[in-house]
């Protein structure tokens, strides 16, 4: 995965080269539509995945450039639509006909965003894709807002339904994947292993049902489990000790933090998924009971909205990851 320049080597030369030398050993690349600011101080990695214009049609070059190699296209694709158009075709034919260059004034046209918005990126889609352009990258949309991809079944892969109809359902689905790949620590005594990645260790359970804390979810506790976590698993400072390590919450986390993106109460949702995190006998639940307490804090009509078709969304109200011209 690389960009197509860096600071002033800004020409298809550099790319060109790299990908030559790198040919007989490398057949995929993921490409940044962008240049690489490095040599301003104050170019921190947030300005440079928006300032530097986007260069699609440099993308499209090295496709024609290079047959054998596969490419995947990445940066300001903010909307099913618009990955669908790059895939499989723009069939706007107003919009391909007219000119487009780098700076381009006409995308931000197309794209309904005035021309103080406008930072010269061009990102047009080809109504003929070149055959070894195999795809985009959706990164920071799928972090500002991961419900957009609840259509993608239907609308980008052609599937007659999607799995889930709202949040509830995503978030149901979700927290049953986390529970089987990081099992809940509150229930065993085992603690001098800690959950820090996938496999997660094995360890061995006592009874049955959940802890004093998520039985609400897991059925009550057994006999063997009547007393609270705090006395199962105890630092030396009498603190409880995190048998889940917060590196495994906090990435279980990150992918549904957004997703009541442009809702009432969506910044509620994170603070508490936050709040419960940081609490070590919460945590020893697992970050699957984290969300299903979290969610506790979202009205049901929220919950229960069903997602809107990729059609029918406003383009204007989705996250904008293209920068204003720089002064």
């Amino acid at each position: 995965k690389c960009r197509i320049g860096v600071d002033d080597y800004n020409d298809s030369t550099l790319i060109y080269d790299l990908i030559e030398r790198l040919e007989p050993v490398c057949k995929r690349f993921y490409i940044h539509a962008r240049t690489c600011i490095l040599d301003n101080k104050e170019f921190n990695a947030r300005k440079n995945r928006s300032i530097p214009p986007l260069n699609y049609p440099r993308v499209y070059d090295l496709c024609y450039k290079f047959p054998n190699i596969d490419f995947w296209i990445n940066g300001g694709i903010r909307t099913l639509y618009h990955a669908k158009q790059i895939c499989y075709g723009n069939t706007n034919k107003e919009i391909i006909e007219q000119r487009h260059s780098v700076p381009c004034t006409l995308c931000s046209q197309n794209n309904g965003s005035s021309s103080t918005q406008n930072n010269g990126s061009c990102t047009v889609a080809l109504s003929e894709v070149p055959c070894n352009l195999r795809g985009c990258m959706m990164g920071r949309a799928a972090i500002d807002n991961p419900a957009l991809f609840w259509d993608v079944d239907r609308y980008f892969y052609g599937e007659s339904v999607n799995p889930c109809r709202n949040r509830k359902e995503a978030l149901e689905k979700y927290c049953q994947y986390l529970e089987k790949i990081y099992p809940r620590r509150c229930c065993d005594r085992d603690d001098d292993i800690i959950t820090v990645r996938i496999p997660a260790p094995a360890v061995t359970t006592i009874g049955s049902g959940g802890c004093p804390t998520c039985q609400e979810f897991y059925g009550p506790p057994s006999s063997s489990l009547s007393h609270t976590p705090s006395s199962l698993s105890l630092n030396k400072n009498g603190t409880i000790k995190a048998k889940i390590s917060s590196k495994v919450i906090d990435r279980s986390l990150k992918p549904i933090l957004g997703l009541f993106f442009g809702l009432p109460k969506s910044k509620k949702f994170r603070r508490e998924c936050d709040k419960l995190s940081r609490n070590a006998a919460v945590r020893n639940c697992g970050p699957g009971y984290i969300i299903r307490k979290a969610m506790q804090c979202m009205p049901e009509d929220i919950l229960s909205q069903d997602f809107i078709r990729t059609e029918h969304l406003d383009d204007h109200a989705m996250t904008v990851h293209v920068a204003p011209i720089m002064q």
